[in-house]
């Protein structure tokens, strides 16, 4: 078994191009891990914050346990190539990246430009850029020897982190493979076995893992415009049973299993009637009152 991450023995397995839908990286990626106030406007609980902007890309901001530094955030900027947010080419350190990450959150999402501007850097080493091509790979590859080896993990299928589906799919790869092997017995691991395994794997969860994570990577469906609209307004409260929270709620369990809703993201009939089937009713209404309290809220900015 091969777990080598994205490193170079990932080339022992061959793109599947069947099922990988881009042939290149879709963001410049930076990742910076920052220490700062550990909470976020007026939310209940310490959540992931989220800004993105269509046209030049998205940042998460993702609570994290530094190993000595202690409760921090994890900082991931996914910059399209060429926009506004692709400002960390050329840059030489944490410290350099920190203080670019809050000049662009200044300019583009002001209205956290404050809450950013006291994060420090954790340590020097707690930064990095990078690319990555979101690619699925056949799961048989060939040593020198002649032995056959199979993927696990990022070197079965490697995921942009914009939806974070790397880590979960990994570990339900490896409980799939762990009780594959379990049930295989004495039988010969071999090629057709690999094989059989991984399309097992894919029918079960990692067809739908990729295909709600390369959903960020591509301008948003309408399908997903209905959902997101349906929920909005939700606070993430304790005992707020809204219809906007039952959708919300449902949209951050996608996350963590794909084969719920990531469906009803790709199709606009799915999606109605998802929303639909939260609101207790029709989705028209719950349609209406998302775009009234969006305009509502669009007005009022406007005017502060």
């Amino acid at each position: 078994i091969v777990a080598a991450g994205k490193a170079d023995l990932c080339t022992l397995f061959e793109r599947d191009a069947s099922r990988s839908v881009f042939d290149a990286p879709r963001r410049n990626l930076t990742m910076i891990i920052a220490t700062g106030r550990m909470s976020v406007d007026s939310c209940p609980f310490l959540p992931v914050k989220f800004e993105f902007l269509g046209t030049d890309g998205e940042v998460f901001f993702v609570p994290y346990l530094h190993k000595t530094k202690g409760p921090a955030w994890n900082i991931v900027i996914e910059a399209k190539a060429g926009s506004r947010m692709d400002l960390f080419g050329s840059v030489k350190s944490g410290d350099e990246a920190l203080s670019v990450a809050k000049t662009m959150v200044r300019d583009l999402f002001p209205w956290s430009g404050e809450w950013i501007s006291g994060m420090e850097l954790a340590d020097d080493l707690g930064w990095l850029t990078g690319r990555i091509a979101p690619t699925v790979r056949k799961p048989v590859g060939t040593l020198p020897s002649g032995r056959i080896v199979t993927a696990l993990g990022d070197t079965a299928i490697a995921y942009d982190p914009i939806a974070a589906q790397g880590a979960n799919s990994g570990v339900k790869q490896a409980r799939h493979l762990v009780n594959s092997i379990v049930a295989r017995g004495d039988a010969a691991f071999d090629a057709q076995w690999m094989t059989d395994t991984f399309d097992a794997f894919w029918r079960i969860h990692a067809r739908q893992a990729c295909a709600f994570n390369n959903l960020f990577l591509e301008p948003i469906t309408n399908a997903a415009k209905e959902i997101l609209i349906a929920q909005y307004g939700s606070d993430g409260r304790d005992g707020n049973n809204s219809t906007q929270q039952r959708i919300a709620d449902a949209f951050f369990a996608n996350f963590n299993d794909p084969r719920e809703l990531t469906d009803a993201f790709l199709d606009v009939s799915k999606a109605r009637a998802f929303v639909a089937r939260m609101a207790g009713g029709g989705w028209l209404g719950r349609a209406i009152r998302g775009r009234a309290a969006i305009a509502r809220d669009q007005v009022r900015q406007l005017v502060a």
